[in-house]
């Protein structure tokens, strides 16, 4: 990774390390699902709703919004792995799960991009909030492709991303031309800094997953879009 790009990676790290954004995260964590992330994993992972034996990968997990909330909502007894490379969310995730005494769900805390999991080994690879938009460059098509070798044949892999056209000009601090697109440095609401390298859907569609998945479908939403996708292995 060169230089500019470890600049980025830090602010991002920095971010969800920030003892603001984390009180604010767990004010959120036991919300559950939107209802767009609801009637998706409906549609899309219904054959494996009626099954025990799914293991399922939840990339970017945080505090495990979406794992309790897929247990809570479906009823579940898959078997789930959330990974986040921030220290101060795992935890609040296996307090949450400690305190309702949550079943068959194990968090770790490391850098996806860094990680090696064994292939074949998940049903379902969820990446929502918008997390592939946080990773800069290259290494987007790098985790890509491991995530593809990480889904069984057949499984289904769902990724949710910004809409270019939510980011508006008075949130921009600086704009740095990289890669495939750009890198947008920017303040959130609460006044944090974070950069993300937003891509079009046919940026993906007819570049990057190309190579690894096969795109059954891309639904388009207010603020972001919903790539879901199985591998081309299958």
């Amino acid at each position: 990774m060169n230089f500019a790009n470890k600049r980025l990676s830090r602010i991002n790290w920095e971010r969800y390390h920030n003892p603001k954004l984390i009180e604010k995260y767990k004010e959120k964590a036991i919300e559950g699902l939107t209802t767009e992330e609801k009637d998706i994993i409906k549609q899309y992972c219904h054959k494996f709703l009626k099954k025990r034996n799914v293991n399922v990968l939840v990339i970017g997990s945080g505090n495990g919004r979406e794992i309790f909330g897929i247990k809570n909502e479906f009823n579940v007894n898959w078997k789930f792995v959330g990974i986040d490379y921030s220290l101060p969310l795992i935890k609040q995730a296996k307090e949450i799960r400690k305190k309702f005494n949550i079943k068959n769900v194990s968090f770790i805390c490391k850098d996806i991009t860094k990680i090696k999991l064994k292939k074949n080994s998940f049903d379902i690879v969820l990446a929502f909030n918008c997390f592939l938009d946080l990773i800069i460059g290259k290494n987007k098509e790098k985790l890509i492709k491991k995530i593809s070798e990480w889904c069984k044949p057949g499984g289904i892999i769902i990724f949710n991303l910004n809409r270019i056209r939510n980011f508006l000009p008075e949130m921009f601090i600086k704009i740095i031309r990289k890669d495939f697109s750009f890198v947008i440095i920017m303040n959130d609401e609460i006044g944090i800094k974070t950069a993300v390298n937003p891509l079009p859907s046919f940026i993906y569609k007819k570049i990057i997953f190309k190579k690894y998945l096969k795109i059954i479908k891309i639904i388009l939403c207010k603020h972001t879009y919903y790539i879901v996708c199985t591998s081309i292995r299958n």
